[in-house]
C-alpha cells in the first residue's frame, strides 16, 4: 500500500498542466525573435487584427509585448514539467522496496 499516494496525483496534475502550457505557448518558444499575428509573421509597420478586421488592431510593439509574455509563460511550463519529473523520480527512488524473494 502506498504511504504517499498524493504524490502521484500531484505529479500527474503538474505534468498535465505543463503540457497544456507548452502546447499553448509553443509558437512563442520556437519562433525566435519574430512576432506572429496568428500564423503569419509581422513586420514593424503592420497591424494585427486577430479574429477578423473589426475592432482595434495591435501594432508591432504591442504584439511584441504579447510574444514576450507568452514566451515567459512557456518557460514556466517547462519549469513545472521539470518539477513534476523531479518529484516523480524522487518518489520512485525513496519508496520502500520489497525484499527479493529467495530462489
Amino acid at each position: 500500500m502506498l504511504k504517499r499516494p498524493w504524490i502521484k496525483l500531484l505529479v500527474g496534475a503538474l505534468f498535465v498542466i505543463s503540457l497544456v502550457i507548452l502546447v499553448n505557448t509553443g509558437p512563442a518558444l520556437t519562433n525566435g525573435n519574430g512576432v506572429l499575428c496568428g500564423a503569419e509573421s509581422m513586420k514593424p509597420d503592420e497591424f494585427c487584427y486577430e479574429g477578423g478586421l473589426t475592432g482595434d488592431g495591435r501594432d508591432y510593439a504591442e504584439m511584441q509585448e504579447v510574444e514576450a509574455r507568452t514566451e515567459v509563460e512557456g518557460y514556466v511550463g517547462i519549469g513545472i514539467g521539470v518539477l513534476a519529473i523531479a518529484l516523480f523520480v524522487g518518489h520512485m527512488i525513496s519508496r520502500p522496496r520489497k525484499p527479493a524473494s529467495p530462489r
